[in-house]
């Protein structure tokens, strides 16, 4: 049994003590012969670990491949022994995850673990200390008849009706009565902004995105073109005992939905576009396939192809949408383009981008500065500077 994702799910489940005697048994052969993976087993039993500390030891052990997987485990507790009392063991320690952050960095074969604790080093020239705040509530509306209206940004979201209003009640614009007519909202970056539609269904835009939509929709087919990333919740609906599809449009497919939560990232600078489904049932069309997803499956389509990936951790593909980054062997480059678009900054690199990953979870509502003092113990160096009014990220891997 190989399967990782199942690995942790297995291990939750055991912690909450919801695991049945079958799966238990899973584990137990899984573990079994592997000194490693028995103490583990052992340590969970004892009640000695938190679940934080056990993804982390999984993470470590997935790269039981790799030949230095061993150094990187002894460098991982000698590491941590420097932060926390030195008589526990690694599995048997409880870190304090609410003041400090974890970050794993894997470069060029060289695994490293970092703890990062309270302070931080600026990043930035004497004199020129720059920070950019975390994103917010940023979006415009356009009307068919050209009409461009900027949302209000201490407001939590829109509601698609006779009118357009805010969540709170509160007009945003008459629309008259063309019923009929397109709205496009647009996302910019350094954004994020949540509508309802007038069906009932609600959508959640991340930063540099835009959904096309009609204020009203037909009674034959609900059908929305989306730019960027977007996060699904669609009400069912029947007219005439006949169920009424809810269509996605993106650059290269379609997707018909059966009444579902899913997530779509399909950004025109990227190759690869990416449907997460977290609930329900969606069939996806593009030129040369038509395949249904179920929960838990991820749809990627890309230049060299196209490929499905079963049970993905969703909860990685929602983190935007719950003010997090999640970083999961991500790449620098996908890692600087997440911060670009939350912090609205453009992002420079002084040397080619190595093979440089981050692990991690940190909160979106954290200024520019502070995720950067926290990336920056992998190595790789950061300065911010002000071209302009435009703030660049200098990177240098």
């Amino acid at each position: 049994m190989t399967n990782y994702n199942y690995i942790v799910q297995l291990f939750k489940k055991k912690i909450q003590g919801t695991i049945d005697l079958e799966e238990n048994e899973l584990l137990e052969d899984w573990a079994r012969g592997r000194e490693q993976r028995e103490q583990l087993l052992k340590d969970i039993s004892t009640g000695d670990l938190l679940l934080e500390e056990v993804e982390l030891w999984l993470d470590l052990e997935h790269q039981d491949n790799c030949p230095w997987n061993e150094k990187l485990f002894l460098l991982v507790q000698n590491k941590i022994d420097k932060q926390v009392d030195r008589n526990k063991t690694f599995l048997g320690r409880k870190i304090l995850y609410a003041a400090a952050v974890v970050i794993l960095l894997f470069s060029a074969g060289i695994g490293l673990y970092l703890f990062k604790s309270g302070s931080a080093q600026l990043l930035v020239d004497k004199g020129e200390v720059l920070d950019v705040a975390s994103g917010k509530n940023r979006a415009t509306i356009t009307l068919a008849d050209g009409r461009v209206v900027r949302l209000d940004e201490s407001k939590e979201g829109l509601v698609i009706g006779e009118d357009l209003t805010y969540t709170d009640g509160s007009t945003v614009v008459d629309m008259g009565s063309r019923l009929s007519q397109n709205i496009i909202l647009t996302v910019p970056k350094g954004g994020k902004y949540q509508v309802t539609l007038s069906d009932g269904s609600k959508v959640w835009l991340n930063a540099e995105s835009r959904l096309v939509y009609p204020h009203i929709f037909s009674q034959q087919e609900r059908f929305v073109e989306l730019m960027g990333e977007a996060y699904f919740d669609i009400v069912p609906k029947i007219v005439d005992n006949k169920r009424v599809p809810f269509l996605v449009k993106t650059k290269d497919q379609t997707i018909e939905v059966l009444g579902t939560q899913f997530n779509v990232k399909a950004y025109p600078d990227e190759n690869e576009m990416a449907t997460v489904l977290i609930e329900g049932v969606v069939r996806i069309q593009s030129d040369k396939h038509n395949i249904k997803l179920l929960p838990g499956e991820m749809w990627i389509s890309n230049s060299l192809g196209v490929r499905k990936i079963s049970q993905v951790d969703t909860d990685e593909y929602l983190a935007w949408k719950n003010n997090k980054f999640i970083f999961n062997e991500t790449p620098l480059k996908e890692a600087m383009r997440q911060l670009s678009r939350w912090y609205d900054v453009h992002v420079e690199y002084e040397n080619s981008p190595n093979t440089t990953f981050f692990y991690g979870e940190i909160s979106r509502e954290k200024s520019l500065l502070s995720v950067l003092n926290i990336l920056q113990e992998s190595g790789v160096k950061f300065k911010l500077r002000k071209d302009n009014q435009e703030v660049i990220l200098q990177v240098s891997p």
